[in-house]
């Protein structure tokens, strides 16, 4: 999880993620609790109280089309992994 500008295991425990078609892992992941979200939301707040909303339009909308052309450039790893983690075809994940 990505909470006030570092990443940080959850405290829920660990999570293997499979592939459906295989039943291979894929990766494990930390789950989180209750009190992680709590801890996650706070941060959020803050970084809207504190930043995010004294930031004028313009620069904030830089943020979202960097973040957009991020998620486009590896939008085919993205489908591949959606569609191992999912079962879906390929198409319907890039789609």
């Amino acid at each position: 999880m990505f909470v006030d500008g570092r990443f940080v295991d959850g405290s829920g425990g660990a999570r293997s993620v499979l592939n459906p078609a295989t039943t291979d892992g894929l990766t494990t992941v930390s789950t989180a609790t209750h009190t992680d979200v709590d801890a996650a939301v706070r941060a959020a707040r803050r970084a809207y109280d504190k930043v995010w909303s004294r930031m004028p339009g313009t620069e904030r909308a830089r943020y979202l089309f960097r973040i957009a052309r991020l998620v486009r450039d590896r939008g085919h790893e993205l489908a591949v992994l959606h569609s191992l983690e999912s079962g879906t075809p390929i198409t319907q994940s890039r789609d």
